[in-house]
């Protein structure tokens, strides 16, 4: 079984984090850095940090926020927003980014995929892509979905892929904040036309959105914001729900002080009960993460028992 990852996305405005609707109606969340901080203890498995008005506005991404946040998390930080040189990938990669997010710069230069890729490898390279449908095709929309390019958006995929890109964040405008689900028709069209991982994004509103989202073959991780920014779902019972323990036991097997992670895991938020299960003993070698076929994150989960016993 391939574990499925799950990635909030903080998308900044002014230094804020903000939140709309397909796109528009953007309203105030919380400080970054404190829902950075939130998310690197909550177990997510990355964090995206987009600063959405840089590419309209013609600048530079904003990097003393970005810098903020990146001190404070130890989970892979993808970062993307006025990115349009390969100076730009130097730079944010400098301040503390995992991964390079390219949306609107791969439009206005299709050469910037392939000079990064080869520069820091496709690794770092993720093609962001903001898709609308119009008059029954997809196409590319860039600077925070408001100018419409006119791109067949299965081509843009395919010649990013073959430029370079490591990795697609396919953005639907049509699903973004409305909560009914993620744009499988969309999402299966990119995934038939590509082979490298696909992470969805726009219109997750419950955990059954991302059991169904998973089950496309090729979507390699579900991202969301709002449903975490304000608790409607817990990141650590979400990542239990779709990539269930198997009941194997490998776990308790391979530990060296004899414990019982997956339970520990699943009683994060029980004091009483974590106490009887002493993850205060753990010796932080992974050895249960590696061993796992579900690949759930049990080590981070222990290390966060210990925090809480003590």
């Amino acid at each position: 079984m391939i574990t499925k990852r799950i990635i909030p996305c903080l998308d900044v405005k002014d230094g804020r984090v903000v939140k709309g609707a397909n796109f528009v109606g953007l309203k105030d969340v919380n400080d970054p850095v404190e829902l950075a901080k939130y998310y690197n203890n909550s177990m997510a498995d990355e964090l995206v940090f987009y600063d959405i008005t840089a590419s309209y506005e013609n600048r530079n991404l904003f990097v003393s926020a970005l810098e903020k946040v990146a001190k404070e998390i130890f989970i892979p930080l993808t970062v993307g927003g006025g990115i349009n040189t390969i100076e730009d990938f130097d730079r944010v990669l400098k301040s503390g980014a995992d991964k390079v997010s390219v949306n609107s710069g791969a439009v206005k230069n299709p050469n910037l995929i392939r000079k990064a890729a080869e520069k820091y490898g496709n690794q770092c390279v993720v093609l962001s892509v903001d898709i609308k449908k119009v008059n029954n095709k997809y196409l590319v929309f860039v600077k925070g979905g408001r100018e419409n390019t006119n791109i067949d958006a299965i081509e843009w995929v395919i010649n990013g892929e073959k430029n370079g890109a490591g990795e697609l964040v396919i953005n639907s405008i049509d699903t973004d904040g409305i909560k009914n689900g993620f744009d499988i028709d969309l999402l299966k069209e990119i995934a038939g036309n590509v082979s490298i991982p696909i992470i969805a994004s726009g219109g997750a509103g419950t955990m059954e959105h991302f059991k169904e989202v998973f089950e496309v073959k090729g979507v390699d991780a579900g991202l969301a914001a709002s449903i975490f920014h304000f608790k409607e779902i817990d990141i650590k019972d979400l990542k239990e729900e779709v990539n269930n323990c198997m009941g194997c036991g490998r776990c308790i097997k391979v530990c060296p002080q004899k414990l019982c992670p997956v339970f520990i895991m699943k009683n994060l938020n029980n004091i009483d009960k974590l106490k009887d299960f002493h993850p205060e003993l753990c010796v932080e070698c992974g050895l249960c993460s590696y061993i796992c076929p579900s690949k759930l994150g049990l080590r981070d989960a222990v290390i966060m028992a210990k925090k809480k016993v003590k």
